[in-house]
C-alpha cells in the first residue's frame, strides 16, 4: 500500500494555503517597503481572533503546512479549523496591505483585496463599473525582483454580449489608455456545477487588459465605463463573438508569437503544441480527463481499482469546444466541456499556455463510486518511462517507472508506486525536446508510459484506508461536499448534505528545447507562486485622479539579475528600518548553460527603502 493519496486530498485546502503563503510574502514585503508600525510580538494565549498584523496569518500558514493539514488527511471538522485560522490571517493581513497601499500612492483612498477573483467576484468592482461615466480606480503590485508584463481580469457587470459600454484603461503614472478586451468570465460547464459552486454572485464579464510593472513596485489604474462607439483599432476594443464547432474538420488555433496551439475541431481537444522561437512541435494524442475508480482508496492512500494506464476510463471522449475570437477573427480563449462537471478554458500566457480547469461535483452514485481523477496528456515524446518532477519547487528529480534507486521494487500496485508529489512542475522529455506541466498548487502526477503525463486534480471517496479511514475510531470518508456538520458535542455523529465541491484551479503547460526548459519553468512556476497583487478603491467614481498623489513607484532600484530571486524581505526583530532580505540562485547547477553561473549581487545601490 503506498500513501500517494494525500498527494491530492482535499484540493481546495491545498490551493489556500498556497494562496495564503504567498499572500503573506507580499504583505511583509508593503510592510516594510511603507515603514509601518510592526507586529506586536505574539503572546503566549495569542489567537488570530484577538490576534493583530501579519502574526496570524504567519502562524496559520505554519499550521497549515503540518503534515496532517496540508496533505488534507485531517478530519472534516479539523480541516475546516485549519480554513478558518487562514481566513482570519487573510482578513488581518489585509489591514496592513491597505494601510501600505494607502501610504506608498500617498492617498485617503481605501483599497479591498478580492480573494473570489477565481471565480470573477470583486464588490468593488462590480458595485463602481455599472454605466456610462462610472470609474473604477485599482493598484497592481509585482512581488517579483523584476519587470513583468501580464493580463489580469477584473470582473464586471457589464454584459459583454450587448457591447453598448466599453471600458476605458488608463495608466495614471502615464496617462496613457491602456488596451482592453470586454470578455465573458470564465464559465461553468452546466447550470448545475455553477450551483454547487456557490458563485450566485460571479460577474458575467471581466475586463482584460495588460499590467507592465517595475521590479518590486505597483502601478496604477482608472477604469472608465463609456458608450460605444465605433470601433476604434487604436484604442484596442475588441468585439467578441462566440462560435460553437460541431462536426466539421478543420482545426482551432490559438497563437501568438511565442507558441502556437490546435485543436482538433472534431474531438474538441488540444492536437499540436509549437513553440515558435525554438522550431519544435509536440503533437498530442489527447489532452482530458481520466478517472480511476477507487474503492480501498482513502485519504492517505492511493489504491485503484484498475492496474494500468490505459485501463483509466475517460470522463468523456470528446470535448464541446466552444472559442471566444475577436473582430479580426483571431482565437483568444478556447472553452472546453467534458460533461456537466467538467469544464475548461484554454488561454495563451506569453510563452506557455494556461488550462483553467473547474472539476465538480464529481459523481458518486453507483458501484464504482469513489472516483481518482486526473488530467491527462499523451504526446509524441519519446519519454521511455522516465520524467521529472521537482523537489519543493527547488531540486528536480528524475523518475524512472517501477524503479527504486536504492532497492529492488516488488511491483504490487503498478498506479500508487509511480505517483508522486508534483509541488511546481512535472515533464518528460526526448532528446530535444521537453514537455512541463506546471501546478497552482500540491498534487499527485506520474508518468506510466512513454510520452504521457497524469496529474491528479481532485478525489472523491466514499471508502476508507483502512477502518477508521485513519481518522479516528469512527470511518470518515474523503467525500467533501458542501454541507458539513456533525450533533454536537459528540463529533462521532457527523453528517454531510448538499452537493460535492467544485474545485477551480490552473495547469500551465509548455513545450521547449531541452536547453530552454529550466529558463521556462523557473520562470514560469516563480509567477504563478508570486502572483500579482490587486487592490480595489472601494470608493469607486467618489475619489477622482487628485486624490493619489503618487501613481507608481519601485521598492528597487533596478531588477534583480534574471537568475537571482527574491525570497525574503521583511521587517527584521520588530524594527521599522531594519530589514531581513533573502536571495537565493534561481538556478541549480548545470541547469542553464548562462543562467547557471555564479552571480554577483550588490546591496548597497539595490533597494530604494
Amino acid at each position: 500500500m503506498y500513501w500517494s493519496g494525500y498527494f491530492t486530498s482535499r484540493p481546495t485546502l491545498k490551493y489556500y494555503q498556497r494562496y495564503s503563503s504567498n499572500y503573506l510574502q507580499t504583505a511583509r514585503q508593503l510592510q516594510a517597503w511603507a515603514y509601518l508600525k510592526p507586529d506586536p510580538k505574539p503572546s503566549i494565549s495569542w489567537s488570530p481572533i484577538n490576534g493583530q498584523g501579519l502574526n496570524p496569518l504567519s502562524a496559520a500558514v505554519a499550521l497549515v503546512s503540518h503534515h496532517d493539514a496540508v496533505t488534507g488527511t485531517a478530519r472534516q471538522h479539523v480541516t475546516n479549523d485549519y480554513a478558518k485560522h487562514l481566513s482570519l490571517g487573510n482578513d488581518l493581513a489585509d489591514v496592513v496591505v491597505n494601510e501600505a497601499f494607502s501610504k506608498l500612492t500617498e492617498s485617503s483612498s481605501t483599497f479591498l483585496i478580492c480573494k473570489k477573483l477565481n471565480v470573477s467576484i470583486c464588490e468593488p468592482a462590480t458595485n463602481s463599473l455599472k454605466k456610462i461615466g462610472d470609474t473604477l480606480y485599482m493598484i497592481a503590485y509585482n512581488p517579483l525582483g523584476y519587470k513583468r508584463s501580464e493580463n489580469i481580469r477584473v470582473p464586471t457587470v457589464v454584459n459583454h454580449e450587448t457591447n453598448e459600454l466599453v471600458p476605458k484603461v488608463t495608466l495614471l503614472s502615464k496617462n496613457n489608455i491602456v488596451s482592453s478586451s470586454l470578455l465573458p468570465a470564465t464559465g461553468w460547464a452546466s447550470e448545475k456545477q455553477e450551483a454547487a459552486s456557490f458563485s450566485s454572485e460571479s460577474a458575467p464579464s471581466v475586463i482584460v487588459f495588460n499590467v507592465a510593472l517595475p521590479p518590486l513596485g505597483f502601478e496604477t489604474f482608472a477604469i472608465t465605463l463609456e458608450k460605444k462607439m465605433e470601433l476604434e483599432s487604436e484604442k484596442g476594443e475588441i468585439i467578441v463573438k462566440k462560435h460553437n464547432s460541431g462536426d466539421n474538420t478543420g482545426v482551432v488555433l490559438l497563437e501568438n508569437k511565442y507558441i502556437k496551439a490546435e485543436f482538433n475541431s472534431v474531438t474538441g481537444k488540444l492536437a499540436s503544441l509549437t513553440n515558435k522561437i525554438d522550431q519544435i512541435t509536440t503533437n498530442i494524442y489527447d489532452q482530458g480527463f481520466y478517472y480511476y475508480t477507487a474503492k480501498n482508496s482513502g485519504p492517505w492512500m492511493l489504491r485503484p481499482d484498475q492496474t494500468k494506464a490505459e485501463d483509466a476510463i475517460p470522463v468523456s471522449d470528446k470535448a464541446q469546444l466552444s472559442v471566444i475570437k475577436s473582430s479580426t477573427n483571431e482565437v483568444i480563449e478556447v472553452v472546453q466541456i467534458f460533461d456537466d462537471w467538467i469544464t475548461q478554458t484554454i488561454r495563451l500566457v506569453d510563452d506557455i499556455l494556461e488550462m483553467e480547469w473547474s472539476v465538480g461535483p464529481v459523481p458518486v452514485t453507483g458501484i464504482n463510486a469513489s472516483k481518482e481523477l486526473f488530467s491527462r496528456f499523451k504526446t509524441d515524446i519519446d519519454s521511455k518511462h522516465t520524467w521529472t518532477t521537482d523537489s519543493n519547487a527547488y531540486e528536480m528529480i528524475d523518475r524512472v517507472v517501477n524503479h527504486r534507486d536504492t532497492f529492488k521494487l516488488n511491483v504490487t500496485e503498478p498506479i500508487a508506486s509511480n505517483v508522486v508529489n508534483v509541488n511546481s512542475v512535472i515533464s518528460i522529455k526526448d532528446d530535444k525536446r521537453q514537455f512541463m506541466v506546471l501546478n497552482d498548487r500540491s498534487q499527485g502526477g506520474t508518468s506510466l508510459d512513454s510520452g504521457l503525463i497524469d496529474i491528479f486534480v481532485h478525489r472523491r471517496l466514499l471508502g476508507f484506508d483502512y477502518p477508521g479511514g485513519g481518522m479516528g475510531p469512527n470511518g470518515e470518508p474523503l467525500n467533501e461536499t458542501r454541507i458539513f456538520g456533525w450533533h454536537a458535542p459528540d463529533t462521532r455523529y457527523w453528517y454531510r448534505d448538499g452537493p460535492g465541491i467544485v474545485v477551480r484551479g490552473k495547469h500551465r503547460v509548455g513545450i521547449t528545447s531541452i536547453e530552454h526548459a529550466a529558463k521556462m519553468y523557473r520562470v514560469q512556476s516563480e509567477k504563478m507562486f508570486r502572483s500579482i497583487l490587486l487592490g480595489f478603491d472601494v470608493n469607486g467614481g467618489i475619489n477622482n485622479v487628485n486624490s493619489f498623489k503618487r501613481f507608481s513607484g519601485s521598492a528597487l532600484k533596478k531588477s534583480l539579475p534574471e537568475n537571482v530571486k527574491l525570497l525574503t524581505l521583511q521587517q527584521y526583530k520588530n524594527k521599522t528600518n531594519t530589514f531581513l532580505i533573502r536571495l537565493m540562485h534561481k538556478f541549480a547547477v548545470n541547469e542553464d548553460v548562462e543562467l547557471s553561473k555564479p552571480v554577483t549581487v550588490s546591496l548597497t545601490d539595490l533597494f530604494n527603502l
